[in-house]
């Protein structure tokens, strides 16, 4: 099995600090645009006022705990989110849930809630998941139940397996005659 060890280039101008981690080789040299690197065959350059990629994967500059810039397609997931698009929402919240953006469950169950409140039904069955085991909310088998049907009414296999446990657990109606849910 082949190790690839991992490097970091760093670039000073001020009190601002630009490092570009990378598996494998990273080379720099400075010119009259500023510092230009080659950080896994992909080309930056770093100037008082930029950071440059070649390339689509976007870029992130912060200062003291705080974004400064950010570019790419994690910042129009954000952009979209915050705009209210159920679609990212959703999207986002996979990622967080798979620790690949804010990796915070909270985060995640608030992202799959928004989207399922505006009637998708994979959010709606994601988020039901979450409230019956309690992944990033507190466990709550009646809402559960309430957004599992939501989906299952959708024609979600997975959100009418959770309405059969939200039946298991006790979640369903009281009344056998009723299809009234708590």
């Amino acid at each position: 099995m082949a190790a690839t060890a991992q490097s970091s280039m760093s670039a000073r101008y001020g009190d601002l600090v630009v490092t570009l981690p990378g598996n494998g080789s990273v080379e720099s040299r400075n010119t009259f645009r500023g510092i230009e690197a080659t950080v896994n065959n992909r080309e930056v350059l770093i100037t008082e006022n930029s950071v440059i990629i070649d390339g689509t994967e976007g870029v992130l500059v912060s200062g003291d705990g705080e974004t400064i810039y950010r570019t790419g397609e994690l910042a129009d997931l954000i952009a979209r989110t915050d705009a209210g698009d159920a679609v990212a929402q959703l999207n986002l919240a996979v990622r967080d849930l798979n620790g690949e953006g804010v990796a915070a469950a909270a985060c995640a169950a608030a992202l799959y809630r928004l989207a399922a409140e505006q009637g998708l039904p994979e959010p709606q069955s994601t988020h039901a998941y979450l409230l019956y085991n309690g992944g990033g909310v507190d466990n709550d088998d009646a809402a559960a139940m309430r957004r599992a049907r939501l989906a299952a009414e959708q024609d979600n296999a997975i959100a009418m397996r959770l309405v059969g446990l939200g039946h298991y657990r006790g979640a369903g109606p009281r009344d056998p005659d009723t299809t009234a849910y708590p």
